[in-house]
């Protein structure tokens, strides 16, 4: 049974912009996402990281 919340996108977008001038933001960024949506999507991921410019 899947009770994983579903979530939109907007959300993630949202942790995104509060986090993204930190150093190091991905670590925020995925902890604001899993306390907000309840987990991380796999689908996110690639997002997260493109918008941060991480590699």
């Amino acid at each position: 049974m899947n009770t994983q919340i579903p979530f939109d996108m907007n959300t993630v977008e949202a942790i995104i912009a509060l986090h993204k001038a930190l150093p190091g933001a991905v670590l925020p960024v995925l902890h604001g996402t899993r306390e907000q949506v309840g987990h991380i999507p796999s689908h996110a991921v690639p997002l997260i990281y493109h918008r941060l410019g991480a590699s």
